[in-house]
């Protein structure tokens, strides 16, 4: 079985994406505030998650939580 290729929040991209959270626009540190800690339907974001080889700024991953 081949080894299986780690495609999220790539370490390669580790630095890149704590430069980018280091370095937020103003307008991007006042939405942080309102996202962070499930603040927003009790959602869970990230900041800066890599998916392939771009950096999103937000991140919400999907609910595993039934309706």
């Amino acid at each position: 079985m081949p080894p299986k290729t780690q495609n999220n929040n790539k370490p390669e991209l580790k630095e890149k994406r704590k430069e980018l959270r280091n370095n937020a626009t103003s307008a991007e540190r006042l939405l942080w505030q309102a996202l962070k800690g499930k603040q927003l339907q009790g959602r869970k974001f990230r900041r800066q998650f890599s998916v392939h080889n771009y950096i999103m700024d937000f991140y919400c991953p999907p609910s595993l939580r039934s309706s």
